[in-house]
Formats: structure tokens, sequence, C-alpha cells
């Protein structure tokens, strides 16, 4: 019988592929959003983070390739994490 892959076989650490720049501006836009309870990071609010701390198009393209890895790295931080498709907002909370 021919042996069944395992997902820790394959599956490489979700953070490495995703560029810095997109962890900073998130860290960022979290901090300036916080009202104490939540923070909320719209999509164009970072597009305009990305490109104002010398991130490219291509970092971008990047993150949408990878909003639920983005979304699950905060989560394995700590975050409660609620991702909004529709414009892909993203709510941060403590859980």
């Amino acid at each position: 019988m021919l042996d069944i892959i395992r997902p820790n076989e394959l599956e490489p650490s979700p953070a490495k592929e995703i560029p810095d720049v997109v962890f900073e501006v998130m860290n960022e836009l979290i901090k300036k959003n916080w009202d104490g309870g939540m923070a909320v990071v719209e999509f164009n609010e970072f597009c305009e983070a990305v490109y104002g701390n010398g991130g490219s198009r291509s970092d971008i393209d990047l993150f949408l390739k990878n909003v639920y890895k983005v979304r699950d790295v905060f989560r394995n931080h700590g975050w409660g994490v609620s991702v909004f498709d529709y414009n892909v907002s993203f709510k941060f909370f403590k859980p």
C-alpha cells in the first residue's frame, strides 16, 4: 500500500511566504486602531500603509493570496481575528 502524506510533511510555516512588511503594517494598524476592545483594519488602509512602508504591489498580492494564513498567524499569537471577505477587512480582539 502506498504511504499517505501527512500534513506536517508538506506544510511550510505560514509566515514564511508572507513578506515582513505585511506583519509590520498589521501591527502598526492594530496599535493605531485599537479602541480598548478591538481594532478594525480595512483593506484600503492596509494598502496605503504597505506602500508607505516601502512595500510593493507584489507584497499586497501575496497578502491577498494568504489572507487566512495571516489570520492564523495572529490567532496563533493570541488574537481573536475575524476576516470579512467582501472587503478583506480584519477585526482583531482579545479572545
